[in-house]
């Protein structure tokens, strides 16, 4: 864990080849893969799972695999509440229907507990119904 917090700052001082970020992206899934999941009150495994989850996928885009970022996101959706990060990443690569879903998913995943995450995919389901042009649902949403 404490190893992760110097990776940023040695990276700024010396140039990693992208099979040293898939290495790196790999062995961050597995750590990930087997890091226990949090419970709902446990907020300091979900933070460091969230963590993690967040270095893996800037090792993935280093390693250019960024095909692979969204599939990681989707596993760990409902484990690390990554809605947002998951819904962006959609939306980004134009899978807008797949965002919208996961928006609905992650709005009634979150909106009991975490409701700054169910505030935010509300605000993501206005802009996908903006950008569609579809005023009556941003109205509704």
């Amino acid at each position: 864990y404490g190893v992760m917090m110097s990776v940023p700052a040695l990276a700024e001082f010396v140039k990693f080849s992208r099979a040293d970020w898939r290495e790196v992206a790999d062995l961050l899934r597995a750590r990930l893969a087997a890091m226990p999941r949090a419970a709902d009150n446990d907020n300091s495994t979900s933070y460091r799972r969230t963590r993690l989850l967040n270095h893996a996928v800037d090792a993935l885009k280093k390693a250019d695999l960024a095909s692979e970022v969204i599939p990681l996101l989707e596993a760990e959706a409902d484990h690390s509440r990554c809605y947002v990060q998951l819904v962006d990443a959609l939306i980004e690569a134009g899978r807008t229907e797949e965002a919208r879903q996961w928006c609905r998913h992650g709005y009634a995943a979150t909106a009991d507990r975490w409701w700054g995450i169910a505030m935010t995919l509300q605000d993501r389901l206005q802009g996908i119904a903006g950008r569609a042009g579809q005023s009556e649902v941003v109205a509704a949403y």
